[in-house]
């Protein structure tokens, strides 16, 4: 996988998701998570970035608290090939360790 594609420090604050109808309605998937979810736990101040496995199709795991769970979001790059934003492709519960370092990071 290049990881070298999507370097989540030049995604753009105020716009970063590149949604479309393909991926709105794959995260609607996701219940009870929604696209909202997704656009809550960018604006979390405590949010951050952990690397995917190798073998997954994102490169970069947002972890962030919405609503009181915290949440992974895999971002891929942009379909465009734009830096400044990234693709959303899932939002599910946070794994034990990710929940554990989010608290660790945030107390």
């Amino acid at each position: 996988m290049n990881r070298d594609g999507f370097d989540p420090s030049l995604v753009e604050p105020n716009d970063p998701f590149e949604l479309d109808d393909w991926n709105r309605a794959h995260l609607a998937k996701y219940a009870p998570f929604t696209e909202e979810s997704v656009l809550d736990a960018w604006a979390d101040p405590g949010m951050f970035f952990a690397i995917a496995a190798d073998d997954r199709s994102a490169d970069w795991l947002m972890i962030a608290d919405v609503g009181g769970a915290i949440v992974q979001v895999p971002l891929a790059p942009s379909q465009s090939g734009d830096p400044r934003r990234c693709r959303p492709i899932g939002v599910y519960a946070a794994t034990a360790a990710q929940i554990e370092r989010y608290r660790e990071e945030n107390p």
